[in-house]
């Protein structure tokens, strides 16, 4: 039996992403909703650290779901989760990114960098076959832009819409950009002023598996105009809803 959550979230991504990006806190009350390739692995090493400060263990894994302490929805009951997603007793929050230096992150790590992982394998079905370094930028900007929600890899999703924006209303909208001022914000929303004391004293290092750099490759990239477009149009709802400059030259 479906529950409204699911009903929506399942209109723009499979199953398994909706699972995997919902971090439900019961003792907490939040949700925390994970857009892929937006300091996902920072925030969710703090927010996983806070959850296991009253328990005997701690973070293992931030990217495995498996050893999370927040709940999946699945595990959650429907009256829960309909709490969690839709009343004012649960806070949702989420952290989003410039879609322009997002997507080349996409693909300098997942696609350039890493030829087995699961995001340049979703590009081969779309090529063909042919993926990594073999797909030049232009080309894979120019795919995925071309596909809807449910059909995009998480990595590459438009963040609006992998976020149901229109349908769940969030009570922060943290930006990667501004991170070192809005995760302490939101830990002090979700959890008080002591525990955002702890994570600017602990000054917790950079949980991402890997850096890119992409924010200052922009300039090397970004030099189609066709390219530009394409991300423009395609992601047209990010920048409306999060209040990113069209231009991939300023912030």
């Amino acid at each position: 039996m479906t529950n409204r959550a699911e009903e929506i979230f399942l209109k723009n991504k499979g199953r398994k992403d909706y699972e995997i990006s919902s971090h439900i806190s019961l003792v907490n009350s939040y949700v925390f909703v994970q857009v892929s390739k937006a300091a996902s692995s920072n925030v969710k090493w703090a927010l996983q650290s806070l959850e296991f400060s009253s328990s005997p263990w701690g973070v293992i894994d931030v990217n495995n779901k498996f050893f999370s302490p927040h709940l999946s929805p699945f595990q959650v009951p429907s009256e829960k989760l309909e709490e969690a997603f839709f009343l004012d007793s649960f806070k949702r929050v989420a952290f989003v990114r410039n879609p322009f230096s997002r997507i080349l992150s996409c693909y300098l790590h997942r696609v350039v960098a890493k030829p087995r992982s699961p995001t340049n394998k979703a590009l081969k079905k779309l090529t063909g076959g042919r993926g990594g370094p073999d797909v030049p930028f232009e080309e894979f900007v120019e795919l995925i832009c071309t596909q809807n929600a449910v059909d995009q890899e998480a990595h590459w999703r438009c963040q609006a819409e992998d976020l149901c924006v229109e349908d769940i209303r969030y009570d922060k909208f943290g930006r990667v950009e501004e991170i070192n001022k809005d995760l302490p914000d939101v830990i002090e929303m979700l959890y008080g002023k002591k525990a955002a004391d702890w994570y600017l004293n602990r000054a917790a290092s950079d949980a991402s598996p890997m850096k890119t750099g992409s924010s200052e490759k922009v300039k090397e990239f970004y030099q189609n105009k066709k390219t530009i477009s394409q991300i423009r149009t395609r992601f047209s709802l990010d920048f409306e809803w999060f209040g990113y400059d069209e231009s991939p030259f300023r912030s």
